[in-house]
Order: structure tokens, then sequence, then C-alpha cells
């Protein structure tokens, strides 16, 4: 049999977390930061052309509605894991 996860338990593991991911958020900005400093301008402007590049290839003159709908995939996902951890019944 399956043991509930308690009410602080849950608040516990969610601290956790949430403060993972702003440690990793964190290390990523300062990881990108460094790295940005480091490049040569040949290389920021390859990174820029590529980077629009992409942006171009992709049709968005349709609209953004595509990003939108697979946020709310990724945030529904994330809710069903989450009540999974907590050991909710959907």
């Amino acid at each position: 049999m399956k043991s509930k996860t308690t009410k602080v338990e849950l608040k516990e593991a969610l601290h956790q977390y949430l403060d993972g991911h702003a440690a990793a958020a964190e290390f990523i900005t300062k990881e990108q930061a460094r790295r940005l400093q480091s490049m040569m301008v040949e290389e920021s402007t390859a990174e820029y052309d590529s980077l629009c590049a992409v942006w171009y290839a992709n049709p968005h003159r349709e609209g953004m509605e595509h990003v939108h709908q697979r946020k709310v995939e990724e945030l529904l996902e994330l809710r069903r894991k989450l009540n999974l951890v907590a050991g909710v019944v959907e």
C-alpha cells in the first residue's frame, strides 16, 4: 500500500524543487554571461546570424499559437508529475 505524502512533506519537496530551479537558472545566467564576454566579435556575429536564420526559416506569420499551446502542454505535464509525487489521484 502506498503511503500518503503529508502537506508538510509536499511543501518541502516543492521548496526543494523551486530552489533547485532557481540555482540552475542562476548558474545558467552566469555561464551565459561568462561565455558571451569571452566571445570574439566574429563569433558573436555568427551566433546572431544563426539565430536570425532559425527565426526566419520557421513560419511564424500565422502567429504564435503553437508556442502558447506547447507551453500549456508542458505545464499540464508538470502538474501531472507533481500530482504523482504528491500522491494526488487524477
